[in-house]
């Protein structure tokens, strides 16, 4: 008898999805670089400037922001 596939299982929110999608919520260009450079796996920092459009200084300065807005919620 073949064996059934496994069925997906659905993602859950993780703490740090959370807690990004709270504290950025106001400012989703943000909340969606950091979902992609940092909840989504293997995604390095040059496919994610790739897939965002934006100059090396735009993405790294739009990081840092983000990054200061979610150790400032902590």
């Amino acid at each position: 008898m073949p064996r059934a596939l496994p069925t997906p299982r659905r993602r859950c929110p993780t703490r740090g999805q959370r807690a990004a999608s709270t504290t950025l919520a106001e400012e989703p260009a943000l909340l969606d670089l950091v979902t992609q450079r940092y909840l989504t796996r293997g995604a390095p920092h040059e496919s994610v400037l790739r897939s965002t459009y934006q100059s090396r200084a735009t993405y790294f300065r739009r990081l840092r922001r983000a990054r200061e807005l979610l150790l400032a919620a902590t």
